[in-house]
Parts: C-alpha cells; sequence; structure tokens
C-alpha cells in the first residue's frame, strides 16, 4: 500500500516536473533548430544589412577600441560621420559586448538566437504575470517570438534586438501597475520603477527608434488602462507617475548614446519632416493579410521566387494556425458572450487600430494623421505597426488556449466539422494543381500546407475531447513549434565566413588612400537589381564579387574610404550636396570629385557586377590652400554659389559667418602634410605658407569638431557648404582637428551617475 503511494506520488512529481520544463525546453530549443546549424557550420548572416551595415560598422568599432580610442567618428564613410551618434550601430547596446568576444561576422547570428530566445521568455512571463497556465504561456510564447515579423527580420538586427523587449517591459509593466495602482509609494514600487526604466533603457540602447516609439506607446495605454481597472482616475494618475518615473530613469540611463543621437539627429535629413512618399513607401499590403494563413502564398525570397509587392519581410506576420485558431475563436467567444474580462477587448482593440495604421498610405486614416497629428512623420514603413499587431494576436491566443486546455473553447461537432473541411482544402488544392496549371506556382503549395496544419489542429483537438490526457496541450505546442519552423526556414540566409575575412580584390585596384566613388545609379543597380533583389536571397552572384565591387558600405570591411554612405541617418547638407552633385556637368562633377578627395571611381562594361573597375582621377586632394574667398550669410547662399555655372571648388572656396567678414590679403602658396594616425577622432597635419591663408579640409563639417593651431584653439567655419575650413597665418604650424562632442561627454556623466544612484538606491531597498 505504502509503495503504491510512493509510486502515484512520485508519478505526480513527474507530472508536474513534466509541465513546468517542456515549456522553457519548446521555447530555448525551436529557434535553435533554426540558428544553431548556422552557427555550428562556422557561417555568418550577409543579406542586405548585416554585409551592407552592421558589420562594417561594428567590425571597424572594434579595432578602433582595440587601439584604445572611443569609436565617436566614422572616417571611412561621406566625408566622415558620427559613429556612435548613428543610432543603428547600437554600439552601446550591452548585449553587444558578446561581439567583442566572438567578432560581428558570427557573432551576430548567436546575438539574433539569444533574442528569440529572450523575446519568448519574455511572453512567457508576462503571460504567467496574467495568470495564463504553462500550456497558454508556452503558445504565446512560441508564436510571438517566432513569428514572422521576429524571424523574417533577422537581418535587421536593431529591430530585431528592440522587439525582443516589448513582452518584458508590458511584464513590468503589468506587475507595477498591480503594486502601484492600489497603494502608495514603497520600496516594492521603487524597485519595480527601477526595474522597468532598466528595460527601457535596453530597449532605448538596442538601436532602433521606431520599435522603441511603438513600444513606448503601446506601454503607456497598457499601464493608464490596466490603473484605470485597478482603481479609476486615482490609479491612472498613479501609474502614470510611476511611468513616467520609469522612462525618465531609462532615458537618463541610455543618454550616452541618446544625446549624441539627438544631436546628430537635429543635423539630419531627419530633422524636418520625412517626405510622404519616402515615409509611406512601405506600406502594408492588404492583401498579405492572407499571411495569417500562407505565409508564403505570394512565394517566399528563401525559395526564390517572392512575387508579391515590395518586401517579403515587411509584411511577414504569420504566428502559426494553432495560435491564429486559438486567438480567433477566444475572440469570437468574448464577444458572443462579453464576459471574459477587458484584456481580449483591449487586445482586439490593438489588434484592428494597429493593422489599420500598418496599412499606411492604403486607407485615408494614416496619411491624415501624417499630416496632422505629431510623431506620425517620424518614421518610414507604417507596415511595422503590425509588430504590435502580432504581440496582441499572439498575447490572445495564449488567452484561448488557456480555455482550449479546460475543453471550454468549441464543441465537438465544429471540431469534426472543421477538420473535415480543411482536409477538404487539401484535396480541392491538389486538384487545382491539375485544372489550373497557369496559376502561381507559390498558390498550390501554400493551399496545400493551409489545409494540412488545419486538419492537424482538427485533429489535435478532436482527440483533446475525446479524451483528455497531458499529451494533448504538449502535442499541440510540438505542432506549434513544427509549423513556425516550417515558416521560418530558409529566412536567415547565411554565407561561409570567407565573404567577411581577408581583404577583396578592391584593395588591389585603389593603390592609395583616397576616397572611392560609385554614382547612384549604379549603387542601386548592383544593390537591389543584382545582388540584394527582392525575390530572392540566392541570385546567381558569388559573394565575395559584392566586396570586390565596393557596394557601399562593404569598402569599411577593407578599410578603404569612400564617398558614398549607406547608413540610414545622414547629415542633411551631405545629402543636399550629394544629391546636387550628380546634377553638374561631367568637367564640373569631376572637378568636386577630385576635390574631396576622390581618386576613384567605380566603372562597368556590361551592367553586370563582375565587370566593376575603378579609374583613378586626376588629382585628388584631401586638404586645400585657397586664396580667394567668398563670403556668405547662410547655408542657402553657400549653397546657390557653389553650385553656379563656373564657380571652381579648387580657386574658391564659400564660408559662412554672419556678421562681420574677415577681408585681408590670402595667398594659396604653401606645403601641406597629412600625419597618419590609428585615431579616427583626429586629423592632424603640418601646414607650411609665406602669407595668411584658407585651409579646407574635405571632411564633413559637424558640432563637436574643434581645431587648434599650434594648441590654440581656432575657430572652425562651414566651407562649400558641407566642409571645414580655418584661417591659417603665415609660417610652419601643426594642425590638429579633434572630435569632442559635448552631447557624449554629458552623456556619459549623466549615464553613469544614474546607474550609480540607481544602483545604490537598490542595495538600500534590499537591506532594509
Amino acid at each position: 500500500m505504502r509503495s503504491d503511494r510512493q509510486k502515484i506520488s512520485l508519478n505526480g512529481q513527474g507530472t508536474n516536473f513534466f509541465r513546468q520544463y517542456y515549456s522553457w525546453l519548446l521555447i530555448v530549443l525551436t529557434p535553435c533548430v533554426l540558428f544553431l546549424p548556422m552557427l555550428i557550420r562556422g557561417e555568418a548572416l550577409f543579406w542586405g544589412t548585416p554585409l551592407l551595415q552592421f558589420v562594417p560598422w561594428r567590425e571597424f568599432a572594434l579595432d578602433v577600441i582595440s587601439d584604445g580610442f572611443v569609436p565617436l567618428w566614422n572616417p571611412l564613410l561621406g566625408m566622415g560621420v558620427p559613429l556612435i551618434a548613428n543610432y543603428q550601430s547600437a554600439l552601446l547596446y550591452p548585449p553587444n559586448g558578446i561581439l567583442f568576444l566572438v567578432g560581428p561576422a558570427w557573432g551576430h547570428g548567436l546575438l539574433v538566437l539569444l533574442h528569440i530566445i529572450w523575446a519568448g521568455l519574455g511572453m512567457r512571463s508576462l503571460s504567467r504575470e496574467l495568470g495564463l497556465g504553462v500550456f497558454a504561456q508556452t503558445v504565446a510564447a512560441l508564436s510571438f517570438s517566432l513569428s514572422g515579423f521576429m524571424i523574417a527580420r533577422v537581418g535587421f538586427l536593431s529591430i530585431n534586438a528592440a522587439a525582443a523587449w516589448l513582452p518584458w517591459i508590458i511584464f513590468m509593466a503589468e506587475r507595477l501597475t498591480k503594486e502601484h495602482a492600489t497603494s502608495r509609494i514603497n520600496r516594492s514600487n521603487i524597485r519595480s520603477i527601477i526595474f522597468l526604466g532598466i528595460l527601457f533603457g535596453f530597449q532605448w540602447l538596442a538601436g532602433h527608434a521606431q520599435t522603441a516609439w511603438y513600444s513606448l506607446v503601446f506601454t503607456a495605454i497598457w499601464i493608464i488602462w490596466r490603473g484605470f481597472s485597478h482603481s479609476r482616475l486615482r490609479g491612472v494618475i498613479r501609474v502614470g507617475g510611476a511611468l513616467s518615473a520609469a522612462g525618465l530613469l531609462g532615458f537618463l540611463l541610455s543618454s550616452i548614446q541618446l544625446l549624441p543621437v539627438l544631436e546628430y539627429l537635429m543635423q539630419s535629413q531627419r530633422a524636418a519632416d520625412l517626405d510622404p512618399e519616402f515615409a509611406l513607401n512601405y506600406s502594408f499590403w492588404p492583401w498579405r493579410i492572407l499571411g495569417l494563413l500562407m505565409p508564403n502564398l505570394f512565394g517566399n525570397p528563401a525559395t526564390g521566387n517572392y512575387w508579391g509587392y515590395a518586401t517579403f519581410w515587411e509584411d511577414a506576420i504569420y504566428l502559426g494556425i494553432f495560435p491564429l485558431v486559438l486567438g480567433s475563436l477566444f475572440l469570437l467567444r468574448t464577444i458572443r458572450k462579453k464576459d471574459e474580462g477587458r484584456l481580449p477587448r483591449f487586445l482586439f482593440f490593438f489588434i484592428v487600430v494597429s493593422m489599420i495604421l500598418a496599412l499606411g498610405k492604403n486607407t485615408p486614416i494614416f496619411t491624415f494623421l501624417f499630416e496632422n497629428i505629431p510623431t506620425f512623420n517620424l518614421f518610414q514603413a507604417p507596415t511595422r505597426w503590425s509588430f504590435l499587431f502580432v504581440f496582441s494576436f499572439a498575447l490572445l491566443a495564449g488567452l484561448g488556449a488557456n480555455y482550449w486546455e479546460k475543453g471550454e473553447l468549441i464543441g465537438l461537432f465544429w471540431v469534426r466539422l472543421g477538420t473535415v473541411g480543411a482536409a477538404a482544402i487539401c484535396v480541392i488544392a491538389l486538384l487545382a494543381f491539375f485544372v489550373l496549371p497557369d496559376i502561381k506556382d507559390s498558390f498550390i503549395p501554400s493551399l496545400v500546407m493551409m489545409g494540412v496544419w488545419f486538419t492537424l489542429v482538427g485533429i489535435v483537438a478532436w482527440r483533446r475531447r475525446l479524451r483528455p490526457s497531458i499529451v494533448w496541450p504538449l502535442v499541440a505546442c510540438l505542432l506549434i513549434s513544427i509549423d513556425m519552423l516550417w515558416a521560418g526556414w530558409g529566412l536567415s540566409p547565411s554565407v561561409d565566413m570567407d565573404i567577411y575575412e581577408n581583404q577583396s580584390e578592391l584593395v588591389n585596384s585603389v593603390s592609395d588612400d583616397h576616397r572611392v566613388f560609385m554614382n547612384s545609379d549604379m549603387e542601386y543597380q548592383l544593390k537591389f537589381e543584382q545582388t540584394h533583389r527582392f525575390d530572392t536571397f540566392f541570385p546567381n552572384v558569388d559573394w565575395r564579387v559584392v566586396r570586390d565591387s565596393g557596394i557601399p558600405n562593404t569598402t569599411m570591411l577593407d578599410g578603404v574610404s569612400s564617398l558614398n554612405n549607406f547608413d540610414p541617418i545622414l547629415s542633411a547638407r551631405y545629402v543636399e550636396w550629394h544629391s546636387r552633385l550628380e546634377t553638374l556637368t561631367t568637367e564640373e562633377y569631376l572637378r568636386w570629385l577630385s576635390f574631396v578627395d576622390v581618386g576613384w571611381i567605380s566603372q562597368w562594361d556590361s551592367s553586370d557586377i563582375k565587370t566593376v573597375h575603378y579609374q583613378a582621377t586626376p588629382n585628388p586632394q584631401r586638404a586645400h590652400l585657397l586664396d580667394q574667398v567668398i563670403w556668405v550669410e547662410n547655408d542657402e547662399q553657400a549653397l546657390k554659389i557653389i553650385f553656379e555655372n563656373g564657380f571652381n571648388p579648387h580657386e574658391q572656396v564659400v564660408i559662412e559667418r554672419s556678421g562681420e567678414t574677415m577681408e585681408r590679403a590670402w595667398g594659396s602658396d604653401g606645403q601641406i602634410t597629412l600625419i597618419k594616425q590609428a585615431n579616427p577622432n583626429s586629423v592632424q597635419l603640418m601646414v607650411s605658407t609665406p602669407t595668411n591663408t584658407i585651409l579646407v579640409l574635405s571632411d564633413l563639417w559637424f558640432p563637436g569638431w574643434i581645431a587648434e593651431i599650434d594648441g590654440v584653439r581656432s575657430e572652425i567655419f562651414q566651407a562649400n557648404y558641407v566642409l571645414r575650413a580655418l584661417l591659417i597665418e603665415p609660417g610652419s604650424h601643426t594642425i590638429e582637428f579633434k572630435y569632442q562632442p559635448f552631447s557624449f561627454t554629458i552623456g556619459v556623466a549623466i549615464s553613469l551617475i544614474s546607474l550609480t544612484s540607481m544602483g545604490f538606491v537598490l542595495w538600500k531597498i534590499r537591506r532594509n
């Protein structure tokens, strides 16, 4: 008898153990199936932004750090550009410290995997905080972390990183409302505010402002709504104050990054309102709502047959057939019975609103908001509002899973009917293959797979109704995992590390330190018509040739300076200057290129990437001594003059100075010697001249640069709209330009003080 009791007890413990840990295993191991093979083979993510942006930025930054300097400035792109202030570089995001150990090329794949797992664990924690069971937690976690939004965007590393923090932010926001809405401030409340501030700080350092802003909007609405639910207006005031405190703390902690970014934004092409055509370009294509049922209905770049509108990844919203069924049925139950609490209705509200916003230019609503409501004109690609659609639907699926596990979501008759209907879809789709031979080749497989998944869902639900068992929730979770693996397979294309290692042929083509240049038409064709086509990840291209051709920003991997710049944020003056440059006559165009130190211009023989080569330009120079100066009051006057017919930058310089000008006799005789150095935040020159002269450095003018002549601070003038100039007196001088942005200095101080103060408060709370 005692032995039987022991056996029953052990079985109970085993069951509890099983129920507790199968969820963790699936959330952690399922994304490993997608990414570990790539990592084990020693391959690296490459398609799109990893090769063209993230790896070059971060490889360069790590080299600078290894040399003992802070990577504040990037001299290799444009005519120089801020690096830490380039928000998407996310150089100060703590998890990116892994890249210092394993290298950016391979390490980005590892970071993506860790963030997918982190997103799943966050969704599980949030679901548990909302009172859902283990099965429901697992459904919500798998459907969000492995959703089309998260997996199709793995190459957009900053989006992937920032999105992974939303479940954790809402988890802490939910905990904060429970503690704070009905009680006064106490140690527990302070701790929750601090933890929420830390989570905000991590997300804001991750490097994607759009995702962070949408998350903040969602969090604010969530916390105010929950505060009102707990304690009406008093609750709203309390939790609103707590949210403000957490947001302030998050900003202070991340000031080391955010303050330089804000300074850069004020100088960037995004300081003014975005052009509507540019901003609304990526609006959710309405037909892609069918992607909830059939993710590959319009093809898939992983299989080389995507033919839908715009890009596959921007409109990817698939979150699994089983979660879709659970969420939809629970929503219908909520609408019908109206007794399921406020959370389902809140989620339904956000599902509808976020999809309407994601549609962008496809409805008049977003256009009106873009033109009249602040913040809607800050970002491009309205389709990214689908981030909140996927998050809300995944959480709704978790709520539905809670009821399904209890056998309360749908009756046996409807389960049988749905299963038979799903099987019929498979049969009809297969027949259509023979009857309609001209149908798009992506339609039939998508319809068949949809029918298969619905049939399997029906069978599992059927068996669950007939013979309830702990096994069926596990089977359902396994089915979801397999479904998400099928949908996400191939969406993280990788290649051998050779593409990032060693020098490219470009280094042998350009034999000196002068800048290279590729005109806009060639850059566009090479990127979007030959190599990074939207229909396939693997066109018939040797990816090593991408580096050999010098497509921006791959030149950074070879340490080659380029006049081009593929950064998402650019100096507004650089953008305007660059756009006008290519409207000039050939003679004027070449004159300007040599003046800004372009020694090599890309050419091709047959519009083929394999035939790209570089032609030398005569007399490229980075620094100049000039004797003809034109003083102007503002940037508009400067821009007009430098692009007038007959203006020769080798003979004249336009300097902006409001008020009194400095008229004197100028000369252009003398010698300039550029001193090579490892510090990217400094430019050193030796200048010897017998007369007063104007020194023009063909590097981008930007706030934060200071100049010293023989150790004495000297004023830097804005020359020729985009460049830097100094007034030099007769004699031999040592000149140094230093990039010392006050925004970074004050940001470091604020972050360190905030971090220290926060640690002290947490220590005091724990001690007491």
